[in-house]
Parts: C-alpha cells; structure tokens; sequence
C-alpha cells in the first residue's frame, strides 16, 4: 500500500475513535459515501477545467473530452471508493478484498476509455474522406485500412485489459503464468483453437496494409458478383447483386485467388456479344451501334469497338465493347446496348438475323444405277414430277 493511504489511515483512524458511539456498518458506509462525494466533485471540477483547455483545440480534443466524461467519472469514483475503504474503519481482509474487486474494475474501466479513444480517433480520421462521391477510390482506401485497424487493435486492445486485470487476481496470475509456460496439453489444445483467429487477425493486418480487397469493391468470389460490404477483425461480407449476402475469413483472401474490378479505379469495359448472319451488312450494324452507345447516358465517352471476334460453321460472332464508369453501369450497358441493337436488326436489318440454309443439288441427267419407269403407249417415258 502507499505510504500516503497508510499515513492518511492512521491519521483518519484516530478520527473515527470519536465516532465510537455509531454502528461500524454505518461509519462505513458514511466514510465511502463522503470519499465519493469528494470524488464526484474532484470530477467536475477536473471536467470543467479539461473542457476550457481543449475549447479553442481541433475536434479530435474537444471529441475526445466529451466521450470520455462518464468514463472519467468511473474512473475517479473508483479512486475515491478505494481510498475511502482504506481509511474507513473496516477490518483489513474485507477491506484488501474490496480494493482487489475495484483495481479489477478500474483496469476495465481504462481499458473501456483506451477503447473510446481510438473510436473518436478513427471517426475524426475518416471525416477527411468522403465515400459518396463517384470517384472514391481514395477514400475507400483509407476507410478499409482504418477500419481494420480500429477492429484489430480492439482485439488487442480488449485482450491487455483483461491480461492486466486477471493479474491482479492471484488464483488467475498463477493459472495464467503456468499455462504459458506449461508446453503440455492444455497449451497444445489453446494453441490450436486459437489458430484460426490468429491467423485471420494476421491477414486483417496484411489486407490493410496491401490492399487487395476495400469496402464497396466489386468482386467475383466463389463464381458471384458482388461488393465488399463490410471487413471486420475476422470476416469480410460480400453483398452480392441479388442482395443475398457471402461470409468469407479473411484468409480465405491471401489463399485463393479471386477478381477485384475495381482494383485500381471504377471504371471497366462491359462487353455484348452478337450472332449474325454472313450476309449481315457490319458497316450499318457498327453505325447504329456507335449511334446506340453514343446516346446513352451510361457511357463515360472513352471505349466504344464493334469487332467480329469468330466465324463459325452457322454465324458470325460480333464483340461490342464499351466502357463505363463503375461496373454497376457497365452492366445496365451492356444490357442496353442488347436490348437496342437486337431491336435495331429485328425491325431495320432483317437479314442480319441468323439463320440456316439448305441447298439442293441439279441433277444434269438420269442416274444409270437408278430404275427407269415403264415406257408409255408411244413408246416414250413419264417425266418425273
């Protein structure tokens, strides 16, 4: 104990003799209540004076005083609470066992204000960025690497607390010390089942550092489409474009290879494939497709190519290719260019439209091999019909 509470013990104790025609519970409990009182006070008063410092700071300050005002208070009334049980007349092992229940808590507590810290960090951090303009790239880089980060570092964050405060606790400072020490089964079994989350908290460390995957990216996992939904300190959710949502570990990213289109910006190139017949006119087809994607307000103005890609033994394959500025639009594109160009063939280029042949030889004369009918009555044969 520090010298000071053992000073101020003996010094309140002889203050207590004066008392000695209460209750001991009564004494107590007016001893703790004073000591928090004075705490609450204590509080305010350290409030008041932390707001006027931090009132002309930037918003990180200001924000961080706000949120940590209850905790604070917990804090200090916990203080107040142990001091007061040292200095109120109760007997010593009721009293170490009270401040041992409150260390507890006050740990927790630092930990509970550590924690809201980082949150109004990362908050004032991510004001800086905006993610609903169309050109976010930037901005969904910083909210990934952010994001994971908060997510991990609460991990870590939560695990030292409780370290800290179960070692305050004999019987578990014992356990604690022993199992990691211990290389026998218990240890091998722990190691095991934490094996996953480390190695999914590791790979949320690499994904924020490297960046293969940030929120609202569109990705092809597991054969569907979708966008990064959310990340967290284990798992990444994927919405995928019929709202259904996929779950993946995060190291199911640094072990299988999957398609980000929207790598290094937005914009992609959707393609629409065509079959036409050999006689289909391609000048007057490319012309109403470069008039179709011309009108659209879809494109984005940069790539637009009709190329006959494969001739097979019935059609010919047509590729359109045309550029936009998210793979979102891309797509409702290539749907319209479809919708646009079938009904350009359909109603003004018949001929352009598939279609099977079937050929018949001229046979010049009558096949020797083949029976001949009967002559007629003039001696002449019946022509075939």
């Amino acid at each position: 104990m520090p010298p000071f509470i053992t000073d101020l013990t003996r010094a309140t104790s002889r203050l207590w003799h004066q008392f000695d025609w209460l209750p001991e519970w009564a004494m107590v409990i007016l001893v703790i209540t004073t000591f928090l009182a004075a705490g609450w006070l204590v509080h305010a008063v350290v409030f008041a004076i932390l707001r006027r410092t931090v009132k002309n700071r930037d918003v990180f300050w200001r924000g961080v005083v706000e949120r940590a005002r209850i905790k604070l208070r917990v804090l200090v009334l916990i203080i107040a609470a142990g001091i007061g049980v040292s200095v109120s007349p109760l007997d010593p092992g009721p009293s170490a066992q009270i401040r041992s229940v409150l260390l507890f808590v006050w740990i927790l507590a630092l930990g509970w204000l550590a924690s809201g810290v980082l949150d109004m960090w990362t908050a004032v951090y991510l004001k800086k960025f905006n993610v609903a303009v169309e050109d976010n790239l930037l901005a969904r880089k910083h909210l990934t690497q952010t994001r994971i980060l908060q997510r991990v570092a609460k991990v870590v964050l939560i695990i030292v607390t409780l370290g800290l405060a179960l070692m305050t606790i004999a019987g578990f400072r014992q356990w604690g010390v022993s199992l990691l020490a211990s290389a026998g089964v218990v240890g091998i079994i722990a190691g095991l089942a934490l094996q996953p989350v480390l190695t999914n908290l590791l790979a949320g460390i690499q994904i924020a550092l490297t960046q293969p995957i940030r929120l609202d990216d569109a990705v092809i996992v597991e054969g569907e489409w979708g966008n990064v939904e959310e990340i967290t300190a284990t798992y990444v959710v994927v919405k995928l474009w019929d709202w259904r949502r996929m779950v993946l570990p995060l190291s199911w990213f640094i072990t299988n290879p999957f398609q980000n289109w929207t790598r290094e910006n937005a914009r992609l190139i959707g393609t629409a494939m065509f079959y036409v017949d050999y006689a289909a006119p391609i000048d007057k087809l490319r012309e109403a497709y470069e008039r179709i994607v011309r009108a659209s307000v879809l494109w984005d103005g940069d790539v637009q190519v009709m190329q006959i890609t494969d001739i097979t033994e019935r059609v010919m394959q047509v590729r359109c290719l045309a550029s936009a500025r998210s793979a979102g639009i891309a797509f409702d594109l290539r749907c319209e260019i479809r919708e646009k160009l079938m009904a350009f063939m359909r109603d003004e280029c018949p001929e352009a439209l598939p279609r099977d042949r079937l050929d018949w030889d001229q046979v010049s004369g009558p096949d020797p091999d083949r029976p001949q009918p009967p002559l007629g009555p003039d001696g002449s044969r019946p022509q075939a019909l």
